[in-house]
């Protein structure tokens, strides 16, 4: 029979305590000499304590390892002290929940690693604090939406990895042990402060950042008030018009003069690092260097769109620019960041370092952005060995007369360019081409296209893009653009675009008149995801949705006006 533990009353365990199924109403103490072995669930009640007790380097321990596939720790109660709580077994998922969940040294060495990847994970569904130090020998975290864990502990070492005598090696390759969701660290400057963000996402794995604070290195400097960063490795499927940028002349980028960058596939199909102070009013006055550790598997993995990359740089967005989405234009906000000479070659599956001024080449697993003073978001951008075809400066289409829709669109310079297929789709997914234009090959003066559509007919709304194709028959696609001309009495909405989505979405709405609309959006369980009002003018309007927090599945919008409702169907994957 299974043995259930329940305290209701204060006990001290000095030596070894066994244990499944544990429950605490009273108090636990885990002397510094003391073992407690759980081998079931753990539940903390609100007039719980569980003090864990350490002297010296002895610490008190709390071991927890399910006797099934899945396991729960939940505390609406208190955890004191500054022993260690150790989560272990092989092929299992735990469950973190409650009002007030927090550990001193958290300690997971659990999950099976195959092929060194790992699919077993403890999920947090509650904010999670780490007073003392997170060892993550093995296991990945999981933090439910809107959620955190929180090393509050400032010390650089307060993360572990394997080895634990050190914050930041042993991570590099590693795939099976990190945060997939939101991380936030206790911060201040000092002589050993370099503080490691082991953060990745569901699909591209371990993409850790780090932030290093230390002074007798980076001269490092924090605004008053900032007391943590909250980080995360975030991916996206549209992040909007990311024009080709290039670099100028001297600034020593990569290895030529001027060098055009994949920004837009390392955005779209890579991801990016959003790293925030805990005070987003300070975002300037910083000083500080910032490294990243990507899947290099992944970025040099010849399948998919991967365009071949060569070699990369970190690029940082400025404070001031607005959160990626499909609508958003990114070229006013793309500049290059840190030491102009500080990027990596992609040799197979290595980084080497460029030889510049003040180093020379060498093998790396980081890339680096020194001498930081303001805080964003950051990505990468990389270089073929070869210029990319366009630097599209706009796509637009619009009715003209209300009689046929004009397509247009302009260049700032081309290489190799042999042309553009223009494509258009009643469902924002299906396209066919309806036209072409010849390229200009190599051009660096602004050129501008058009092309008239007259097969369209009033009232429905027509989605447009474009496919350039270089002269070896590489195409590259741009992003979606919507017009639609109308008779009176139009009221026309749109399917989300894109759909399916990771992040953001839109709908467009055409109308001949003014109108009040109200948006609900429900789960497959009809509970309320969210609800909002929009006033839409005469003409065509877009509703922007933000969909970042929401778990996958598939969402419904309900739309109502003049007494008439619309139903439209979005799919996130993330």
């Amino acid at each position: 029979m299974k043995n259930f533990y329940s305290f209701f009353f204060s006990i001290v365990f000095p030596f070894l305590l066994y244990a499944q199924d544990l429950t605490i109403e009273g108090t636990v103490t885990v002397q510094a000499d003391g073992l407690l072995y759980v081998e079931g669930n753990v539940e903390i009640k609100p007039t719980g304590t569980l003090d864990i007790k350490s002297s010296g380097s002895q610490r008190g321990k709390v071991k927890v390892k399910p006797n099934a596939l899945t396991g729960t720790w939940v505390c609406n109660g208190t955890t004191t002290g500054t022993g260690e709580v150790q989560f272990l077994g092989a092929n299992i998922d735990y469950t973190v929940s409650g009002s007030n969940v927090a550990f001193p040294h958290l300690i997971l060495d659990f999950g099976q690693v195959v092929g060194g990847e790992i699919d077993n994970a403890m999920t947090l569904n509650a904010n999670t604090e780490i007073t003392q130090s997170l060892t993550l020998k093995k296991g990945k975290i999981i933090t439910a939406a809107g959620k955190e864990i929180y090393v509050s502990n400032t010390a650089g070492n307060a993360i572990l990895g394997q080895n634990s005598g050190s914050s930041y090696t042993n991570f590099g390759t590693e795939k099976s042990r990190y945060i997939e969701g939101t991380l936030r660290r206790a911060i201040t400057t000092g002589a050993d402060n370099y503080y490691l963000f082991p953060i990745g996402s569901a699909n591209r794995g371990y993409n850790a950042a780090s932030v290093d604070l230390r002074t007798s290195v980076a001269n490092a400097v924090i605004p008053s008030g900032v007391t943590s960063l909250i980080a995360k490795f975030k991916e996206i499927d549209n992040p909007g018009n990311i024009a080709v940028q290039y670099t100028t002349s001297g600034d020593c980028y990569f290895t030529t003069a001027q060098q055009y960058l994949e920004f837009y596939w390392m955005v779209k199909k890579y991801g990016y690092w959003d790293i925030k102070p805990n005070d987003t009013t300070k975002a300037t006055g910083w000083m500080y260097d910032f490294y990243c550790f990507p899947d290099i598997d992944y970025l040099t993995n010849p399948s998919g769109d991967n365009p071949g990359l060569t070699h990369l740089k970190i690029i940082k967005a400025p404070s001031t620019a607005p959160l990626p989405s499909s609508s958003m234009n990114w070229s006013p906000y793309f500049f290059q960041s840190g030491n102009p000479c500080n990027g990596v070659n992609v040799d197979g599956n290595t980084f080497e370092w460029f030889p510049g001024e003040f180093q020379a080449a060498a093998a790396t697993d980081s890339i680096a952005a020194w001498d930081l003073t303001t805080f964003s978001r950051f990505g990468l951008a990389g270089g073929t060995g070869a210029g990319l075809p366009i630097e599209l400066l706009y796509l637009q289409a619009y009715p003209v007369n209300n009689k046929y829709i004009q397509v247009e669109w302009a260049t700032a310079t081309e290489i190799n360019n042999m042309g553009f297929e223009i494509l258009r789709s009643t469902d924002g997914v299906n396209f066919t081409q309806i036209g072409w234009r010849d390229g200009a090959g190599n051009s660096s003066s602004t050129l501008t296209y058009g092309f008239p559509d007259h097969q369209v007919v009033p009232n429905q709304l027509y989605y447009y893009r474009l496919k350039q194709i270089d002269f070896d028959g590489t195409p590259d696609l741009t992003y979606i653009v919507s017009a639609m001309i109308v008779k009176q009495n139009v009221f026309t909405i749109g399917e989300f675009i894109p759909n399916p989505s990771s992040d953001n979405s839109r709908i467009t709405v055409i109308t001949d008149k003014e109108k009040d609309l109200n948006v609900t959006v429900y789960n497959t369980l009809g509970q309320i995801i969210t609800n909002a009002d929009h006033h839409v003018v005469a003409g065509t309007n877009t509703l922007d949705f933000n969909f970042s927090l929401l778990a996958d599945g598939t969402y419904y919008a309900i739309i109502k006006a003049d007494n008439e409702m619309y139903s439209r169907k979005l799919i996130l994957t993330k």
